[in-house]
């Protein structure tokens, strides 16, 4: 275990390196916050406009199908065609201008999404990128004397394993016995 005893200048460097990055990643998280409020506030805003439009597009739409389903019935008069054919062109103008009006708004949500996260996501996740290296770095260091520590820890002999050896009881499970596993369904 003393074998892989880390470098202790090294491990203290890199635990005052994980540090910094953790008070590196609070403080871009208050950097952004009065930006992400803003931000949120917009990116709600407009994609309940979306919604709206999509709403209202969906819903002229399913008035647009019934018009041209009534347009299309066999038996009637001219004059009433005539008449459901211009019902059936006034709702297609309403569909193409909701359809535009649905295009924008939708880029207007996806900018929204795009500039908030330019502007707060990125420079967090790269606060805590930084962090997540710097942890690694220290675990890449001291995982095998970590390893052995806690190995150590689970093989030190205790109160019951001090009875446990005493000399009557030393048939019974004695800690200090060899433990040989057979498995019968595998020959050697």
């Amino acid at each position: 275990m003393l074998s892989q005893l880390p470098d202790p200048g090294e491990v203290e460097r890199l635990q005052k390196d994980v540090v910094e990055k953790r008070k590196a990643v609070d403080a871009a998280r208050e950097k952004v916050k009065a930006e992400d409020q803003r931000l949120t506030a917009e990116r709600d805003t407009r994609s309940a406009t979306f919604r709206s439009i999509k709403a209202d597009f969906d819903s002229k739409s399913s008035f647009y199908n019934i018009e041209v389903e009534e347009r299309d019935q066999p038996g009637i008069t001219k004059d009433v065609r005539r008449e459901r054919a211009e019902r059936v062109e006034t709702r297609k103008q309403e569909l193409n201008y909701l359809g535009n009006s649905l295009e924008q708004a939708q880029k207007a949500v996806d900018e929204a999404d795009a500039e908030y996260r330019e502007k707060v996501t990125k420079p967090v996740a790269d606060a805590e990128n930084a962090q997540a290296d710097a942890e690694d770095a220290l675990k890449k260091t001291t995982a095998t004397f970590d390893r052995f520590a806690k190995l150590t820890v689970q093989k030190d002999w205790g109160l019951g394993d001090s009875f446990r050896a005493l000399p009557i009881l030393d048939g019974f499970e004695s800690p200090t016995k060899i433990k040989q596993i057979v498995l019968n369904d595998l020959p050697i």
